[in-house]
């Protein structure tokens, strides 16, 4: 931006109020200028005045003199002089009004990355601590085994929490450096979903009813399927209530999985912003917040997919939905 500035030409450094002549807006005013010299000197030379003379005795009701005459031919060069600098000036605000919206933009990606990293230094700091705090106790032979399995499991758990965070930003930078990819191979959903809930710790665990149907197969990625899984019920588990269901299921030409909590929902002009990266429509809860990237990601990564990730109010719930195509040729077709 610095460097543009400093790179603009005269035309382009224009103060509010006091704009500074352009160099064609001063060669339009030299040629008014010469024109009312020119004409002035044709009516002399020319000996326009004896044709003015009698033109006038033949129209009375239009008579000029050699005043009117130049006066008139100044006015049509202002016109034309005054229409330029019109123009010139609706180019400037143009111009201008493109600054401004470049401003905006850069202003709002900036406040975009200062939050990212007021939230990932939160996110990231809240399992380090308890990392190394435990990694420290540990060091105490006294401790009994009961207590030692405990820590070894929190710290394992915390350290999952870190390696999600890390693979959300990673999907994420590569989505904006537009090299983000993904497989298109048979799936079963449920066991993907199985996969994600096995590796939760057994207090959230308790939280979640599992009620897969059988087995479903779909079209997609198997690793990014598991990252929208885990980015879905770990949001229902942050935002939502104390109980959370997991289903799947297969309808028509497209398989789903379902993630849905009986908390206070979202309100419905927040369901498509939450799905804005950074965007939290749980920001005046006492809840700590994350990140603000899964639920963006998580979309993103559906529609690589061929499929959809959508949120609803049915019967008092919030439902979270990822569907996936059944058939490979869908997603050829929707690629």
């Amino acid at each position: 931006m610095s460097g543009s500035l400093q790179h603009a030409s005269a035309d382009d450094r224009l103060l509010p109020g006091h704009p500074l002549p352009s160099r064609s807006a001063l060669r339009d005013l030299a040629v008014v200028v010469l024109v009312a010299w020119a004409a002035a000197l044709a009516i002399y030379a020319l000996d326009i005045s004896t044709a003015l003379a009698e033109w006038n005795r033949t129209h009375e009701q239009w008579a000029i003199d050699d005043v009117t005459l130049i006066s008139l031919v100044v006015m049509a060069a202002l016109g034309v002089f005054s229409w330029r600098r019109w123009r010139e000036s609706q180019v400037t605000i143009a111009r201008h009004r493109t600054t401004l919206e470049r401003l905006r933009t850069t202003e709002g990606e900036i406040a975009s990355k200062d939050q990212l990293i007021r939230s990932v230094s939160h996110e990231l700091r809240t399992p380090l601590t308890a990392i190394l705090g435990y990694a420290s106790l540990l060091n105490d032979d006294e401790i009994p085994a009961e207590e030692r399995a405990a820590m070894v499991g929190t710290i394992v758990r915390q350290g999952r929490d870190l390696a999600d965070i890390v693979e959300d930003l990673l999907t994420r930078a590569q989505s904006e450096s537009n090299t983000l990819q993904v497989a298109a191979v048979p799936v079963d959903l449920a066991a993907q979903a199985a996969q994600v809930l096995e590796g939760w710790n057994p207090e959230d665990r308790a939280r979640i009813e599992f009620s897969p149907r059988g087995t479903v197969r779909a079209v997609g990625d198997p690793a990014r399927v598991r990252q929208v899984v885990r980015n879905l019920v770990s949001n229902a588990l942050r935002y939502g209530s104390d109980r959370v269901r997991v289903e799947t299921g297969v309808e028509g030409e497209a398989a789903w999985v379902t993630v849905s909590d009986d908390g206070p929902g979202i309100p419905p002009e927040e369901r498509e912003r939450i799905f804005d990266p950074y965007h939290r429509a749980a920001a005046g809860r006492t809840v700590p917040g994350g990140v603000g990237l899964g639920l963006a990601i998580s979309r993103h990564l559906a529609v690589l997919m061929g499929g959809s990730l959508t949120c609803r109010r049915d019967d008092g719930d919030t439902v979270f939905e990822l569907a996936l195509p059944t058939r490979s040729d869908r997603v050829s077709a929707e690629d």
